[in-house]
């Protein structure tokens, strides 16, 4: 769903002023489920299309899975889209 919304997005817009902080657990990729795969594969996209005022940062966490990443991955996006 996310990838044919952000097509549809694309072709309308040039500029997307967000800030934009990705991360998945290494763990968290499964056969039926790509989370890892995705969310790298979503990153790469959005950072293709060069929209203006974009600011994107895309983190794996290595060892951590769906549970354990919760924390780490919350506290790391806070600082960074809190940083001034």
């Amino acid at each position: 769903y996310i990838f044919k919304h952000e097509e549809e997005f694309s072709k309308r817009h040039k500029s997307l002023p967000a800030k934009v902080y990705l991360s998945v657990g290494e763990l968290e990729e499964f056969l039926d489920d790509p989370m890892a795969t995705n969310m790298i594969r979503f990153g790469t996209l959005l950072k293709s299309r060069n929209y203006k005022d974009l600011s994107l940062i895309q983190r794996f966490f290595n060892g951590e899975n769906h549970c354990e990443v919760f924390a780490p991955a919350l506290h790391a996006g806070l600082k960074w889209a809190l940083k001034k």
